[in-house]
Formats: structure tokens, C-alpha cells, sequence
């Protein structure tokens, strides 16, 4: 299901996500890339596995100086098309899954994954083969949607908002209302988010910080292989 819903939505797919989010999805993005080049400024190689469009791969290079090694992998040849528009001739992109990545094992400083994580046919399979190819001390950042922990009004209107108005929505501004719903229920499904950092913590990785963007259910989540000297 999730191949055939972003191959349908891939040449709108950027413009919803501006729209649909009130431009926050570059703000939970930028933030990503700020908070990895924090922890590790100096990459050899940077992996970012359901690329999309390239949004994350586009800021990074930003970010980073020169001689950095940008891979991006996606399941959908559709967005493997859009990103290559825009990140150009400096990033190698992929078709393939989380669930078997194509790389030896320690083979990347960073790997990142922005809302992507839902769609991994085994979520911990996935996670397990990000660690095998992330070197001793390589950082995962994640940015995903949780259902909210807590209901507050406020935090009620921004679950309200993802749940009832998107789909909606989605739907006129993609031509594709069912892709939205696809959206809502898988974020209604994926766990909340300190569930999902023992989830993480069992493959071996150690939690460096959480951070939510409330009303969204936007969850930033940072995690460490251990090991060796960064």
C-alpha cells in the first residue's frame, strides 16, 4: 500500500506537505539536520533512508562542507525521480528498503529518517539494519509522527487537525483523499513516542534526546550506536 500511495501524490507530494503542515515540515526538517550536525559535525557519509523528494538531503548539504558522501534511499521510483531534481548530481540515490539495505555493515556516520518509519514493512527489522550500517558511535535522528501521550485541549486539536482535517484536505490539494487517509491511520497506529524509544533502545541503540512539536504529533527522536570514539 504505501509504494502505491506516494507514487500517485509524488509531483505533489512537496506542496501538500508545505500546505498541509503551514510550512512546519522544513522547520521539524531544518531542526533534524541542526541537532545532527550538532552531535556529529563531520560525516564521512550520510544515509536518509525514505528520501522522498530529497528535502532532507537538499538541507544537509547546506549544513555540511564539502566531501560529505550523500546516499538517499526510497521504495517509490516515482519520489526517487522528484528528489533527483533536486539534489542534483551530489547525492547517490536508490531504490530500495529499510528492511534490507544495500551496504556493508558500519558503512555510515549518520543515518537519518523522516517520516518513514510508519511505512517499513517491519518496523524493528528496519532498525536492526539501520544499526548494522551505522559505524560505532553513528547518530539515527528520526522524525516521525506519534499519537499524543497526554490529552490536553491543545494537543487534542492538533491530533483533531491530523486525524479529521488532512484527509480532507489531502485530498483536494493532492487530488487524492485516500492517500491522506493512509496518513492518518498509520499514524494512529505507529506507537506512541516513549514506546517507540524502547522499541529503539531494544535494537541496542542509546536515546540522546526526544523532542516534541506541539499541537503536531511530530516527534524528533536522536539515537547513538555505541561504541568506539566519535
Amino acid at each position: 500500500m504505501p509504494f502505491k500511495v506516494f507514487s500517485r501524490i509524488a509531483d505533489r507530494y512537496d506542496l501538500a506537505n508545505r500546505l498541509l503542515s503551514f510550512g512546519s515540515d522544513l522547520f521539524w526538517r531544518k531542526a533534524l539536520i541542526r541537532e545532527l550536525k550538532r552531535i556529529q559535525p563531520n560525516p564521512k557519509r550520510f544515509l536518509d533512508i525514505a528520501c522522498g523528494s530529497g528535502d532532507v538531503l537538499a538541507l544537509a548539504k547546506e549544513k555540511y562542507p564539502k566531501g560529505v558522501g550523500f546516499v538517499g534511499l526510497d521504495p517509490c521510483g516515482e519520489m526517487i525521480e522528484v528528489a533527483q531534481k533536486k539534489v542534483g548530481s551530489f547525492s547517490f540515490l536508490i531504490r530500495g528498503q529499510a528492511e534490507n539495505l544495500p551496504f556493508k555493515g558500519g558503512s555510515f556516520d549518520i543515518v537519518s529518517v523522516s517520516f518513514g518509519v510508519r511505512n517499513f514493512s517491519d518496523r524493528l527489522g528496519g532498525i536492526r539494519e539501520i544499526f548494522r550500517v551505522l559505524k560505532p558511535k553513528g547518530v539515527l535522528g528520526v522524525l516521525e509522527f506519534s499519537p499524543p501521550e497526554k490529552g490536553n485541549l491543545f494537543l487534542k486539536l492538533g491530533w483533531f487537525y491530523t486525524e479529521r482535517l488532512v484527509p480532507l484536505l489531502g485530498g483536494i490539494i493532492a487530488g487524492d483523499r485516500s492517500a491522506y487517509e493512509y496518513l492518518a491511520r498509520s499514524i494512529a497506529q505507529f506507537p506512541k513516542a516513549k514506546d517507540f524509544v524502547r522499541e529503539v533502545e531494544s535494537v541496542g541503540f542509546k536515546t540522546l534526546e526526544v523532542r516534541k512539536f506541539p499541537p503536531s504529533p511530530a516527534v524528533l527522536y536522536l539515537f547513538e550506536k555505541p561504541g568506539g570514539k566519535r
